[in-house]
C-alpha cells in the first residue's frame, strides 16, 4: 500500500527529472541551430555566388549535408555538390579554377567546406566533375 508520502516523492523525483532534462537539451538545441543557420547561409552565398559568376544557364545544388560523411573522396563534415548546367565557354578545369578563386573572395568561410563537388554539363553534353576541399581543387 503506498502511502501519500510515497506519491509525493515520486512527483518530486519525476519533476526534478524533467527539469534537468530540460535545461540539459537548451545548450544542444542552441548549438544545432548555430551550426544550421551557419551552415545554410554559406550554402546559400556559394549558390548565389556561382550563378552570378558561371558563365551557364542553370546553377542547380544538388545536395547539401553537414555532418560526418565518408565518401571516395574522403572524410567529411560538410558537403555540398552543385550541377551547372548549359555551360558555354572555356575548359571545365580552367572555369572550376577562375570559380574556386572568385568564391574563396566573396564567400565568408569558404575554405571552412570541406568538400564542395561541382558537376559540370555543356551545351553540347559533355561532362566534368571538380572537386573542391577546403578551397583547394583536387587533382584526379
Amino acid at each position: 500500500m503506498k502511502t501519500k508520502k510515497d506519491n509525493t516523492a515520486q512527483r518530486i523525483i519525476i519533476a526534478a527529472s524533467i527539469i534537468v532534462f530540460v535545461l540539459l537539451m537548451i545548450p544542444f538545441s542552441y548549438g544545432a541551430y548555430v551550426g544550421y543557420t551557419m551552415h545554410s547561409g554559406i550554402n546559400e552565398d556559394i549558390e548565389q555566388s556561382l550563378k552570378k559568376h558561371c558563365d551557364c544557364d542553370e546553377v542547380k545544388r544538388d545536395h547539401a549535408s553537414f555532418g560526418i560523411a565518408i565518401s571516395q573522396e574522403g572524410v567529411a563534415n560538410e558537403t555540398i555538390a552543385f550541377y551547372l548546367n548549359q555551360y558555354k565557354t572555356g575548359s571545365f578545369e580552367e572555369e572550376a579554377i577562375r570559380l574556386n578563386e572568385l568564391l574563396k573572395i566573396e564567400v565568408a568561410n569558404y575554405n571552412d567546406v570541406d568538400l564542395i563537388q561541382l558537376h559540370f554539363k555543356d551545351v553540347e553534353g559533355n561532362e566534368a566533375s571538380t572537386t573542391i576541399k577546403n578551397g583547394i581543387i583536387q587533382k584526379k
